[in-house]
């Protein structure tokens, strides 16, 4: 199962006892997400399978200019990032990557059997090193023993999305300078939707996340609401659409293609 999944979200907020607490939900970019930077697309498709089917969502980049594309957009847990790209060096790519998720895991796979260049890789601020050929089941133990001891890891203090940078601690959006407060509701909405990004969250997760089931019944109008009220603060940060729409779907921050 994604750990990006919505399964992970807490179906609703935590209460104290003097009233309503909007805690934070955790979000902790573990390596269920994550990014193959490999230029033999036979190896990065075949690895991307092999991870699939044990429950690892992974993109897959073939170059340089690729891959820090898909880095500017996505929040991932784990890089696995090759050496010798078509159109560059791969831990050129490190700094950006720490950049946009400086929690990210970044492991070097190169078939570079020399100590020197696996010191290169440490020295660039790379956590681990892996010569090919790979073996498929010794990366899927470390990946779970990344998880292990990941997971009770504190939730990371902001996002960076879009030249916009959400500080989940104080619940303000901020760009260029410009602060802007968010209501309770409002950061929860967010945080649901980095939760899920890149993929939607439904609106009746939406719901779940706002509001407590002891609440009744919620008109579907009231959540549209309140993301009309986010959508437009936002809009004062950019001039993109930063929230989108999914009909029959839900809502999902929308990344430039």
């Amino acid at each position: 199962m994604d750990i990006c999944s919505p399964t992970t979200l807490p179906k609703r907020c935590q209460k104290k006892v003097s009233g309503r607490d909007y805690s934070l939900p955790r979000i902790n970019p573990f390596p269920m997400y994550g990014l193959i930077i490999e230029d033999d697309s036979r190896l990065a498709k075949h690895l991307q399978g092999f991870l699939k089917n044990h429950g690892f969502c992974f993109d897959v980049c073939s170059s340089k200019d690729a891959a820090l594309r898909s880095i500017k957009h996505n929040l991932y847990g784990l890089v696995l990032l090759d050496l010798k790209l078509p159109d560059g060096y791969g831990l050129d790519l490190i700094p950006p990557i720490r950049e946009q998720s400086p929690d990210c895991h970044i492991s070097v796979i190169s078939a570079i059997q020399r100590p020197e260049i696996a010191a290169a890789s440490f020295d660039a601020n790379a956590d681990n090193y892996f010569r090919k050929p790979l073996c498929h089941f010794e990366l899927l133990a470390y990946l779970k023993q990344l998880i292990r001891k990941r997971a009770n890891a504190p939730p990371p203090r902001s996002f960076a999305f879009q030249g916009i940078t959400f500080c989940l601690e104080g619940s303000t959006v901020e760009a260029g300078g410009e602060v802007i407060t968010l209501t309770p509701k409002e950061r929860l909405i967010l945080l649901c939707l980095l939760q899920h990004r890149p993929r939607p969250a439904s609106y009746n997760t939406l719901i779940d996340c706002l509001w407590e089931s002891s609440e009744g019944f919620v008109d579907m109008n009231l959540l549209h609401k309140h993301m009309s009220r986010l959508r437009r603060k936002l809009k004062q940060l950019s001039s993109q659409k930063l929230i989108i729409n999914c009909p029959q779907l839900g809502y999902k921050l929308h990344d430039e293609s």
